[in-house]
């Protein structure tokens, strides 16, 4: 392989973990030369093994190009013939499929609260205040898969975004001290006032 064969990150793979393309160039001179680039997915390749397995699959694409010249090889003999060579070279890859089926980590889970039907996104996409699930018409939960330091996916309800207590607090009170007092002293005095109150609250517990 060229030392200078551009394998480059794209966020735009939502679902698959990497491809390669395959090109001939003629440069000024009338030369055609092969070259191959691969694209890998910053969705899904997220550990450090997905990355090795996917680009090992996808330099077999390139080496059926750059090395064999069958621009459209695709996972046939000329494929398989550059992933057994691999296998023979690093035995601890164990096998190379054919096809990336990894599974794919998602930020936000949409869950249905009536029937549990659930939709998987990347990012925070759907406004569960406009939409409703397709089956049985129940509100939607977002649930935020994150990864702990283990690597494991641990899934939670995701924090709801309307007011906390405080801010109910300042809007239900600000207005009484505003008079003749800056927005830093007023503040000031609602946090001392809310303190005293939660204090008391659960001292009478």
């Amino acid at each position: 392989m060229d030392s200078d064969m551009v394998i480059i990150w794209d966020a735009k793979f939502r679902s698959t973990a990497g491809t390669t393309t395959n090109r001939l160039i003629k440069t000024a001179r009338g030369d055609r030369i092969r070259t191959s680039s691969i694209k890998l997915s910053t969705k899904v390749v997220d550990a450090a093994q997905r990355l090795r397995d996917t680009l090992i699959h996808e330099m077999c694409h390139a080496a059926t190009w750059l090395i064999d010249g069958e621009l459209r090889a695709g996972h046939g003999p000329v494929w398989k013939k550059w992933a057994t060579r691999a296998l023979h070279k690093y035995p601890e890859l164990g096998e190379i499929s054919r096809c990336h089926d990894m599974e794919i980590h998602f930020k936000y889970c949409y869950k249905c609260t009536k029937c549990g039907y659930s939709i998987k996104r990347h990012s925070k996409s759907i406004d569960i205040t406009k939409k409703c699930c397709g089956y049985c018409r129940g509100t939607f939960e977002i649930i935020l898969n994150k990864k702990n330091k283990d690597g494991v996916v641990v899934s939670t309800p995701a924090r709801k975004g309307g007011p906390n207590d405080f801010a109910l607090y300042v809007k239900e009170n600000y207005g009484a001290l505003k008079t003749g007092r800056t927005h830093g002293q007023i503040m000031k005095m609602l946090g001392e006032q809310f303190s005293a109150k939660k204090n008391n609250k659960q001292s009478s517990v």
